[in-house]
């Protein structure tokens, strides 16, 4: 990582991989050469450009001077690039990025069109990364002598972290920005049916971006598959609940409001996602234990310091 080196950058950065799998590729350059390509001016920015320059309350803004100015093909470059490189300045933007930053770029599409017809490329560029079988779990690290690098033995050095998240994360940010540009687009059936392609034609790869599609999948009411996924219903509550515990800490530690925003809203949506998984099964225990789990969330949610961070782009959650 280009700019994450303290402690608490680390530990975010483990957090975000952990959840989200929000980081580039090692062979980077493929799709976003080809997300490059559909632009009239794309951008690039100085080589001296640093993190705080690239911070999502400074570039936006630099941006939307743009497009108040009608320079909407130099706007709309911006808007490409940010959304393809910020994880290699700082990936506690991952979240905001999925989030906040699709929604301005929707805002800017109702003015200039052609922003989202460049957002649907981008969508299908990734698509057919999948459909095509070319898109990787991870791509291993060697060491000079030829040996695969383990990573628990030997954890990366300061200037490794990139190199780390990448290796690990192999292509899944790929299908993570499919779900987010659906999400925005309204669109319901892509990520969905290229996750049923995948379940059919690449279960290793089902189950790495399984984490992305299970609103969708829940959503659908194919609570089949979902069960499948979540075959153990105590160890994906706890999951939530440990994700939870996280965000709490990280409003005690007062760390970047729309990051733990964007957090939050991902995990509380997975939550209640389990939950209507877990009342499907409509046996006792599980209708018993569903209702624990609400409890829980529910007591969660109505605590003071957590409430000024229920909301994602204007809307209460």
């Amino acid at each position: 990582m280009k700019h994450a080196n303290s402690p608490q950058k680390r530990w975010i950065l483990l957090l975000l991989l952990t959840a989200f799998a929000f980081s580039g590729p090692l062979r980077a350059g493929t799709i976003e050469d080809q997300d490059a390509a559909v632009l009239k001016k794309p951008y690039r920015p100085p080589q001296t450009v640093s993190a705080a320059e690239l911070n999502y309350l400074v570039f936006v803004p630099e941006t939307k001077k743009l497009i108040e100015e009608k320079k909407y093909d130099e706007a709309l470059g911006r808007f490409v690039w940010w959304f393809d490189h910020i994880h290699e300045y700082d990936a506690a933007f991952s979240g905001v990025k999925g989030s906040f930053f699709l929604a301005d770029w929707m805002k800017f599409a109702r003015v200039y069109p052609e922003a989202e017809k460049v957002l649907r490329a981008m969508r299908d560029h990734r698509v057919e990364l999948f459909k095509s079988g070319k898109a990787q779990l991870t791509y291993p690290v060697y060491n000079a002598d030829g040996s695969l690098r383990n990573w628990s033995k030997n954890p990366p050095a300061e200037t490794e972290w990139d190199l780390f998240f990448r290796s690990c994360s192999g292509d899944t940010v790929y299908f993570s920005d499919i779900t987010g540009i659906d999400r925005v687009l309204g669109d319901r059936k892509t990520a969905y049916e290229l996750f049923l392609y995948l379940d059919q034609n690449n279960p290793p790869m089902a189950k790495e971006v399984w984490t992305q599609m299970r609103e969708k999948v829940i959503a659908a009411g194919n609570m089949e598959l979902a069960q499948k996924y979540i075959p153990d219903f105590k160890a994906e509550w706890k999951s939530v609940t440990d994700g939870l515990a996280q965000i709490d800490a990280a409003i005690k530690a007062k760390e970047y409001k729309l990051a733990v925003e964007a957090r939050l809203w991902g995990l509380v949506t997975r939550a209640k996602s389990a939950i209507l998984v877990f009342r499907s099964k409509q046996d006792a225990p599980s209708q018993a234990f569903a209702d624990r789990c609400q409890a829980e969330l529910d007591a969660f949610l109505a605590q003071e310091q957590v409430k000024p961070y229920r909301s994602v782009g204007g809307k209460i959650f």
